[in-house]
């Protein structure tokens, strides 16, 4: 879908089979470049439903006529505009998928720059999977699948990272969107995580297709798996 100004263009919809959403609040290529690239690339070749941002430019205020508003700040989209056309897709697809599947995941995909491998001490370091924390209040995914979706990245080559909430890279500050159905509107039945994807592997759009069909493997992986093994400890930033 090409984005028009002001025509209600600014979000791409994708529907899918798989009990998985992907969700790119900064897809506005000014933002967090080529991660809507990456979000429709995998949402295509999994078959999983995505909201894809790439109209919405991240701005402190929502300002529909200058195509301005964070669509990772809760209260952002619970405003008029960016409801209509951000968020009430994603409460759509919530339901549509909860109807063939008895739990679903909601994966934020976000950009990170390549910064925070010097201020992590990672230098080779490629994601950061936020699951809310180590606050049971915050925390957005169970344990064990967010171990098992970090191991499943790991196997396709990516060093990974656990976002906590020194480096708010967590996902668990209450405007966050990957607090939508933990804090807003709580529902057990939806497991989510923010990824964060460093600038390297995004570079350009050979570089984001290529990470997209890692990161393709990945989901697959972990939806194929049947049972859970101890997959080990992940570094913390």
């Amino acid at each position: 879908m090409q984005f028009k100004k002001n025509t209600g263009e600014r979000v791409s919809l994708i529907s899918g089979k798989k009990p998985i959403i992907l969700i790119c609040p900064h897809g506005f290529q000014g933002d967090d470049k080529n991660t809507a690239i990456i979000t429709e690339h995998i949402a295509r070749k999994i078959d999983c439903y995505a909201v894809i941002n790439r109209g919405w430019e991240r701005a402190e205020s929502v300002d529909p006529e200058n195509d301005k508003a964070d669509c990772n700040n809760i209260d952002h989209c619970y405003q008029e505009i960016v409801k209509e056309e951000f968020l009430d897709p994603i409460f759509r697809f919530v339901s549509r998928s909860l109807k063939k599947h008895p739990f679903i995941y909601t994966f934020y995909l976000h950009g990170m720059a390549n910064l925070h491998r010097l201020k992590s001490g990672l230098y080779d370091l490629d994601i950061v999977v936020g699951s809310g924390g180590d606050d049971s209040e915050s925390s957005s995914c169970s344990v064990w699948r967010k171990d098992l979706f970090c191991f499943c990245l790991y196997k396709k080559g990516f060093k990974i990272a656990e976002g906590t909430k020194k480096s708010k890279l967590a996902g668990a500050s209450k405007d966050n969107m990957n607090q939508l159905f933990v804090q807003k509107v709580p529902n057990a039945l939806i497991q989510s995580l923010q990824i964060e994807i460093i600038e390297t592997r995004r570079r350009n759009e050979v570089q984001a297709i290529k990470t997209a069909d890692l990161l393709s493997g990945a989901f697959n992986s972990m939806l194929e798996t049947d049972s859970f093994y101890s997959t080990g400890k992940f570094d913390l930033y």
